[in-house]
């Protein structure tokens, strides 16, 4: 159709598919359900152009699949505010695959066999699933095979899906999750609480797998930030974390996996990846380029594999606990009351490592290494224990010097 168009059901229907083709910018063809229940029985949803809305019922697919597609030569939206539903007790994925536009899923949708965001392609680039409402992913797991998902509302949700991040190893850091408030004159303050979130359930990182995360909009700032509150895995290889300008991400379950866990942003220090999970066991390490990683109180480093923090990055973690080689181009802080942190190899370049109260045990260090860097830790010549090297914040705030850093040579 051309220009506005709309047609209204007026029973229960069965199609093979739905397509409709828009071509006049700001005009909209409606696909009014009407209260009724429309099933697909090829279960495909289908648009060339924008403008294309489907309402006011349910729509389900009796091939257990509703495919939502576009074809590649044009700018394909869909909005479909009708309820995806199950078709009858088989549940029912929804593939969210425009190549280059995107669907806006809107609808209070009860399907349970997951969502498929699957909408990256070579020619077109990357599309856009959006979902502005805290039922619109259905009730199944998010799977990010290299699209944009969109979170877009103005308050917290509390979705509660799992999210498995699936895109292939060279298609790395094109998964995004998005939370983007409505309005582009929401510039909420960029230090935003914990409590002003969307809130996913457990993530897992496919091998040698990454998801971008941003938060806001076109204005800037940080509307929202992202949680999840299940188990994070790393199941392997290195599982990127690509942390936007201003944006939070909060991990609140346990994180796990034989993976790598590596933090990637920007360059700013307002890029902030918090884990407050308790159990933390994840085994490959951790490397973090850029931007801030804070371990909660409670909450731990991993438990192995190295430790790198490169010269734009900040660790903040109660202990490091049974790393490797720990190598420091940017400063990493030990929150926890007289904690012990025990690494193979200590390397600090040009930074520091705040040792608060706790005892750090380096297994395989040089003793005339390690009090070269206490001395230097020490700044006597202009300070008390703020120097680089090894240095505590509780020494430097002990006005009476009582409190120091010994070293000992076993």
């Amino acid at each position: 159709p051309r220009g506005n168009w709309h047609t209204t059901l007026v029973k229960d229907t069965q199609l093979n598919q739905v397509f409709l083709s828009q071509s006049i910018s700001g005009q909209v063809v409606t696909f009014d359900l009407a209260g009724y229940t429309l099933t697909l029985n090829a279960g495909q949803i289908g648009t060339q152009w924008t403008g294309c809305l489907m309402k006011g019922g349910n729509v389900t697919a009796a091939t257990g699949e509703l495919i939502i597609y576009g074809e590649s030569g044009g700018r394909p939206t869909w909005r479909i505010e009708a309820n995806i539903v199950d078709y009858g007790t088989t549940p029912v994925a929804v593939t969210c695959s425009t190549g280059y536009g995107g669907v806006v899923l809107a609808g209070q949708n009860t399907y349970s066999g997951g969502t498929f965001i699957s909408s990256y392609n070579t020619l077109y680039g990357q599309a856009t699933t959006e979902a502005n409402n805290a039922m619109a992913l259905g009730t199944g797991p998010v799977h990010m095979g290299g699209g944009r998902l969109i979170v877009e509302n103005d308050v917290p949700m509390n979705l509660g899906n799992d999210v498995i991040t699936e895109e292939p190893s060279g298609l790395v850091g094109r998964n995004t999750l998005w939370a983007r408030p409505f309005s582009p004159a929401t510039m909420l303050d960029p230090n935003f609480a914990e409590t002003d979130v969307h809130t996913f359930g457990a993530l897992t990182f496919l091998p040698e797998t990454g998801l971008t995360f941003v938060s806001g909009n076109s204005a800037g700032g940080g509307a929202m930030g992202l949680k999840f509150t299940g188990t994070t895995t790393l199941q392997g290889g290195e599982d990127t974390f690509f942390i936007d300008t201003y944006t939070r991400v909060y991990l609140a379950g346990k994180v796990t996996g034989a993976g790598k866990l590596v933090l990637k942003t920007n360059g700013s220090s307002s890029s902030i990846l918090t884990l407050s999970g308790a159990g933390n066991d994840w085994s490959g390490g951790t490397e973090v380029y850029n931007g801030r990683l804070v371990v909660a109180a409670g909450s731990d480093l991993g438990n192995g594999g190295v430790l790198y923090v490169g010269s734009g990055a900040a660790v903040t973690a109660p202990r490091i606990q049974n790393s490797t080689d720990v190598t420091l181009n940017g400063p990493v802080t030990l929150t926890g009351s007289h904690t012990t942190s025990v690494v193979k190899t200590l390397t600090i370049n040009g930074t520091y490592v705040d040792l608060g109260s706790g005892l750090l045990v380096v297994k395989n260090g040089d003793v005339n290494a390690i009090e070269a860097q206490v001395t230097s830790g020490m700044n006597m010549a202009s300070g008390y224990w703020d120097g680089p090297g090894i240095r505590s914040s509780t020494a430097a705030a002990d006005t009476n010097f009582y409190t120091g850093i010994g070293v000992l040579d076993n």
